[in-house]
Parts: C-alpha cells; sequence; structure tokens
C-alpha cells in the first residue's frame, strides 16, 4: 500500500474520534459502552469467586499455628475425601459438557433463524427439550 492510499484511512479514523482498523472503526467510547453492563458481574465474581478460592489456596498450605506445611494436603487427599473429591469433578465436567451441548443448540438456532423474535426461539426450544415453563 501506498503513503497516498494510507492517508484517507488516518484522516477518517482521526475525524471521526476512532481507530480505523483494518479498514473497520473502532471507537473505544462505544466498546466501552457495549461491555459496561458486565462490570457487575466482573465485581461479583472477584467478590465471590476469586477471592474465597485465593484464600482456600492459600490457607490450604498453614497450619494450626500459622506456620507453613503440606499436613493438610496429605489430609485431604486421604482415601475417603479422595473419592468424593473425584465424584465433585466428574459432576462438574459433565455438568458444563451438558450446558455447552445445549447452549450450542440455542445458539444454532438463533443464527439459523435470525428473522424470528426472541421469545419465539425460546419457546421452540422450551418445546423441543420438553421442558414446562409457565410463564411462557
Amino acid at each position: 500500500m501506498t503513503e497516498s492510499n494510507q492517508l484517507p484511512n488516518k484522516v477518517a479514523a482521526t475525524k471521526s474520534g476512532g481507530n480505523n482498523v483494518m479498514g473497520l472503526e473502532f471507537n473505544s467510547n462505544k466498546v466501552f459502552f457495549d461491555y459496561s453492563g458486565l462490570i457487575p458481574f466482573f465485581i461479583f465474581a472477584l467478590i465471590f469467586i476469586l477471592v474465597p478460592t485465593i484464600s482456600v489456596v492459600f490457607f490450604a498450605f498453614k497450619g494450626n499455628f500459622g506456620e507453613w506445611t503440606l499436613e493438610n494436603l496429605r489430609v485431604a487427599l486421604r482415601e475417603e475425601y479422595l473419592s468424593s473429591l473425584i465424584g465433585s469433578l466428574r459432576l462438574g465436567f459433565f455438568s458444563a459438557i451438558t450446558g455447552a451441548f445445549f447452549g450450542f443448540l440455542l445458539h444454532t438456532q438463533f443464527q439459523f433463524q435470525e428473522e424470528k423474535n426472541f421469545k419465539e426461539l425460546f419457546r421452540q426450544q422450551v418445546e423441543f427439550l420438553q421442558i414446562p415453563v409457565a410463564f411462557l
């Protein structure tokens, strides 16, 4: 690309206040506004998921008197606790796979039938999965 071909794109990006990336207009204010609804979710995840997880991992290596130890891990990996841990991990894995599968079905339904409204598509999915929903 020559210098003269690049100049109109730079001028267009400067006039609109955004960046021109690969021929597409990118406005950082619009992107922030579009995703600003996720801020409460990230705050919730930070407070109720990330902080407790870090706390559990940190205190797993602390003893009763504050010393560093591996005794807690030795106790947690006994057979009676280990079988429960493996069962929980299996349940979590299959729950995630099941949710991803039905999410994929819902996604493909939306993708191939964009002309219908959301309520009608949701109703079709509910009827397909045989889930009774009273509020529809």
